[in-house]
């Protein structure tokens, strides 16, 4: 399975048991998850994140040396042409979160001041690698995102991409993503996310403890949410299957300081076929 062609358009990607239907257009949130209990939503720190981060990053150590071979299902699936896409909006001095073996930091615009962290010493060192191969001028830290060594607005822009899937408190990591960025900055994400159908939203839940005990992702997160839930307002988002590209920045500056969050423009594509049905 390749690149489409250029000029040719995949086929539409519709939800399972829905056929022909997508919500699109500017002003239209994602649409009510029809799941009960929100099981891909994470709470704040004080509702019990279902793994320890410890947890977490040991499983990305004892994976780093396979990463990239494992998740290559998930590049020819759309994750390069996403991630390109999202690098390609970059400005000023950038922080990436979840760095991994360094897969982004070739695709930078130029003149982009990147600073990456990773909370897995074992995939740091294979992007410290990957970073001297490729002659790049980066500093790399062993950091977690939800305790950022950094001073508040600090960052143009913030990205990470296929992270929160795996943050033991995404919205706590989320909210120091916010501290961060400087006001007039961008947060940018790439994600995938719980399916929207009932029955494959099903199917990624109990699926989810043993990918995430393998491989170290939670397939079920609601990241949509969870981004509101931290004090980002969601100016675009981008859906197709299960893939979100989302783009937020800070609240306060959102004008007028609205406090309810949402989305204030979103398209699903029809264009994109990549991902299981949602």
């Amino acid at each position: 399975m390749g690149e489409p062609d250029a000029g040719h358009p995949e086929p539409a990607d519709l939800e399972a048991g829905d056929p022909g239907v997508v919500d699109s257009g500017v002003g239209h949130p994602e649409p009510a998850d029809p799941g009960a209990g929100d099981p891909g939503v994470a709470r704040p720190a004080d509702g019990a994140p279902g793994r320890s981060q410890e947890t977490v990053t040991a499983v990305y150590d004892r994976v780093s040396r396979f990463y990239d071979l494992y998740d290559a299902p998930m590049e020819v699936m759309g994750g390069r042409r996403r991630r390109e896409r999202l690098l390609n909006r970059v400005r000023g001095r950038t922080l990436e979160i979840g760095v991994g073996t360094g897969r982004n930091l070739g695709l930078y615009p130029p003149g982009v001041q990147i600073v990456g962290i990773d909370v897995s010493a074992g995939m740091l060192e294979r992007a410290r690698r990957r970073a001297r191969d490729q002659g790049l001028d980066v500093d790399l830290r062993l950091a977690d995102v939800q305790e950022l060594p950094f001073d508040d607005d600090s960052f143009d822009t913030v990205i990470a991409t296929c992270v929160f899937c795996s943050v033991a408190d995404p919205v706590a990591g989320l909210r120091e993503v916010a501290r961060v960025v400087r006001p007039d900055g961008q947060v940018l994400l790439l994600e995938h996310v719980r399916p929207r159908n009932r029955l494959m939203g099903w199917v990624f839940d109990r699926l989810t403890p043993l990918v995430s005990r393998l491989f170290g992702p939670e397939i079920n997160r609601r990241t949509e949410e969870n981004v509101t839930a931290a004090g980002l307002e969601i100016v675009d988002v981008r859906r197709s299957g299960i893939w979100r590209e989302i783009t937020a920045r800070p609240r306060s500056s959102a004008s007028g300081g609205d406090e309810a969050g949402g989305s204030a423009g979103a398209s699903d594509d029809s264009d994109d076929s990549d991902g299981a049905g949602t």
